[in-house]
């Protein structure tokens, strides 16, 4: 232990084992002989390296979008001496949570528990062909030192949309069926065939049921080959494939949909039919004055419904999300009193949730703002505020129960606002892994954190003497209309509003203090009420009365000790006044969405380039982005996107 040994202390026969060594140990020893005579002490001090490399970075899991599925991952190995190899582990629908251990030696194929190592090199890169469409796929990648030290991971996931098979049916009038695994559940494929009996025409028919336990969004059904039957193709061709056929916008687990019916012109029995069905997320686009959204389908980029809710939110929808099933669409505005349910396989309205104002005061007057459903898809958490008569407002966040009766079941106030319209102007964030929501406080500069268990609010300062203290930011940011919490828990990041400021304060999640500022160099107006984070970048859309090419979203660099800026320029603008409102990435793919508000369109834009992708592809004709001209009057708002 480091201490000057006696002839009373332990002793051991050579060679002697040290147990309990650590990164750094001072041994002191001397030899005793059988009549006790003892040697000079000597001294050895080991050095043990158990530090770490820097982790690996920017891990991005992208499924293909066509053929055979896959994920093609990569991700930046750290540079320096330190660094000797990474491992790839794998989780097949659950995240990765195992560590590795520090001095173990891994190769593909090990086990560790229910996760899988993928990979061990330098590449930086690997392509997974051992998947299935419909099932979402975990990673993390490891970085290790010669001594086989492991770094924290780097983590990402991606679901593959493509569903491959072969239907072969033998005769006319029998039917046949392949079923196709995916994910929890499983995907059935049906051909059937039939002949008129008075004319004798023949027909084959494809559809397919939903027996996996999601929703699926946007089915297409791509034929890329036909043996045995020449069929009456009217549709034509799409993309080079030689027949393909939408189904509905949604289908919900345990739902037959109809593909496509044939008439065979010529050809012999057997029939092979051999075909790629796909399904992509649907992008919900909400537009406040207006009483429709705009459903996007994000693999193709093109509009397939536009859902009107008439009377159910005369006002409009701003602020928006998914439940983690898919099945409903939860809306709510600044303008509005209430919150709208819209169901995605009817896109009907559901049911209309009006709360209940604080006591003593009008039911008019009781306005909801942003949106977060719990990860089970049981409740949701509702930022609202209670306007008051003095034109001060009160804001609160509230649980509502998600599923019948949509009742809400509980509410925490978090103090008052100068001004009750811009007090709504609020999206909040939540750690599930804590149970703590942060949730800002227009005008009035703070940050109110709320521990979900007993929905009160955290004293921040841990100073009972003085009441209960929010994070306080400083006057000049008085706005905060925006927060989200890092994908490790760690800091928090809040946009502000106002139209002037662009900055985004950094928040120490565990000392709830602020630790530094992210200024943007680009001109333009405030940060949208929607921030989003992937891997290592934060997304901050600029909003306010700014001109283009001006406005745009700034996308900064958090893998480095000061964050770096870079920029996506909105392209296809029309108007001077363009509120760049949200932002959102379409998990595995590099593909994100931001919506030009005054505008009510979507850019699309390339998340790796930083690029407007032109939706037309003629290049001619400049920028072409997803326009809904049926509500080309009204003000885009947020975007929410289904889970699969």
């Amino acid at each position: 232990d480091g201490t000057d040994p006696t002839t009373a202390s332990t002793g051991d026969g050579s060679p002697a084992l040290i147990l309990g060594v650590i990164a750094t140990t001072t041994v002191r020893y001397m030899a005793v002989d059988g009549a006790g005579n003892a040697s000079a002490i000597g001294e050895v001090v080991y050095t043990i390296d158990a530090t770490a490399p820097a982790p690996a970075m920017d891990l991005v899991a992208v499924a293909t979008q066509s053929g055979t599925p896959s994920i093609d991952l990569t991700w930046t190995d750290p540079a320096g001496a330190g660094f000797t190899t990474s491992v790839l582990l794998r989780g097949e629908g659950t995240p990765v949570t195992a560590s590795l251990e520090d001095g173990t030696a891994y190769s593909p194929t090990d086990g560790i528990g229910s996760f899988e190592v993928l990979y061990v090199g330098t590449a930086g890169a690997y392509a997974d062909g051992d998947v299935v469409g419909g099932t979402t796929y975990h990673y993390a990648v490891f970085a290790a030192d010669d001594l086989l030290n492991y770094a924290a991971p780097a983590t990402a996931s991606a679901m593959p949309q493509y569903f491959e098979g072969t239907l072969v049916i033998p005769d006319v009038e029998i039917g046949v069926e392949a079923v196709l695994e995916a994910g929890a559940g499983g995907l059935q494929i049906v051909a059937a065939s039939d002949a008129d009996s008075g004319s004798g025409d023949q027909y084959v028919w494809v559809g397919f049921r939903n027996d996996s336990e999601r929703i699926l969004f946007n089915p297409k059904l791509v034929v890329t080959s036909i043996d045995g039957a020449t069929i009456d193709n009217a549709d034509g061709t799409l993309d080079g494939d030689p027949y393909f056929y939408y189904g509905p916008t949604g289908v919900a687990p345990g739902e037959w949909s109809p593909l496509v019916g044939w008439e065979i012109t010529a050809g012999t029995w057997p029939i092979t039919i051999e075909f790629v069905l796909v399904t992509n997320p649907m992008a919900y686009l909400s537009h406040a004055d207006c009483t429709i959204l705009t459903a996007v389908d994000t693999g193709t980029h093109r509009i397939v419904d536009v859902p009107d809710f008439g009377d159910a939110m005369p006002n409009g929808v701003y602020f928006n999300a998914v439940t983690p099933d898919g099945r409903y669409f939860l809306g709510s505005s600044n303008y509005e009193k209430g919150l709208l349910v819209l169901d995605t396989t009817t896109h009907a309205a559901a049911h209309v949730l009006r709360l209940d104002p604080e006591p003593g005061e009008d039911d008019e007057e009781v306005y909801t703002g942003g949106i977060v459903v719990s990860p089970d898809g049981g409740t949701m958490l509702v930022a609202g505020t209670q306007a008051l008569s003095d034109d001060t407002g009160i804001v609160f966040l509230s649980e509502v129960l998600v599923g019948w009766p949509w009742a809400e079941t509980r509410r925490v106030s978090l103090g008052t606002v100068d001004d009750d319209w811009a007090g709504r102007l609020k999206n909040f964030d939540v750690d599930w892994a804590t149970g703590r929501a942060f949730v800002p406080v227009p005008t009035a500069g703070r940050i109110a954190v709320v521990d979900l268990a007993g929905m009160t609010e955290i004293d921040t300062d841990g100073d009972a003497g003085n009441g209960v203290t929010p994070i306080a930011l400083d006057a000049t940011h008085e706005m905060p209309v925006s927060f989200i919490v890092s994908p490790d828990g760690t800091l928090g990041y809040s946009g502000m509003g106002g139209r002037t400021i662009r900055d985004v304060v950094i928040v120490d999640l565990a000392t709830y203090a602020v630790t530094g500022t992210l200024v943007s160099t680009h001109p333009g107006g405030a940060d949208g009420p929607n921030l989003k984070i992937s891997g290592n970048r934060l997304f901050v859309p600029h909003t306010q009365y700014v001109t283009p090419p001006a406005d745009g979203i700034s996308v900064w660099d958090l893998s480095v000790a000061t964050p770096t800026e870079s920029f996506v320029t909105i392209e296809g603008a029309t108007s001077g006044n363009n509120d760049i409102w949200d932002v959102e990435l379409i998990p595995g793919t590099t593909v994100g969405y931001t919506s030009l508000a005054d505008d009510s369109m979507i850019m699309p834009f390339d998340t790796t380039t930083l690029t407007a992708i032109d939706v037309d592809g003629d290049s001619l004709n400049g920028q072409t982005n997803i326009e809904d001209a049926s509500c080309s009057s009204a003000y885009g708002g947020a975007i929410a996107l289904t889970p699969f």
